[in-house]
């Protein structure tokens, strides 16, 4: 299975905005391969903007879990907090996948130095 299907199949639904925008990565990625006059200065800005995104999310969701998590709690707060932590662990990892994936489609079809890293790092 590609991981588009499975980022798609995995994701949360109610968290379905905070994912990043692999499909949205992919196509600027294909954009760029396809047009080598294209800059991949907007691509880069639009994986900061994602990366971000997910981050600040994340941040969040591990905060709100944290204040929920103190003082007494019963058995079904405990279950649904345990939940709420696997979920998240969940969406870290999709989303670390899909930057880790999107990083070396960029790195094997349009890298214009040598890397992704080093492209960041010109910027």
């Amino acid at each position: 299975m590609r991981f588009e299907a499975q980022l798609e199949e995995a994701m949360r639904v109610k968290w379905r905005a905070y994912y990043i925008n692999y499909p949205g990565l992919k196509e600027r990625i294909a954009e760029m391969e396809s047009d080598p006059t294209v800059s991949n200065q907007e691509f880069l800005k639009q994986l900061r903007s994602q990366m971000l995104k997910a981050m600040h999310f994340y941040d969040s969701v591990e905060s709100r879990i944290a204040m929920e998590a103190r003082g007494e709690l019963t058995s079904d707060a405990v279950s649904a907090i345990m939940h709420e932590i696997q979920a998240l662990k969940t969406y870290a990892k999709l989303n670390t996948d899909g930057l880790r994936k999107i990083a070396k489609k960029y790195d094997k079809r349009c890298g214009q130095t040598k890397t992704m890293q080093a492209d960041i790092l010109k910027t």
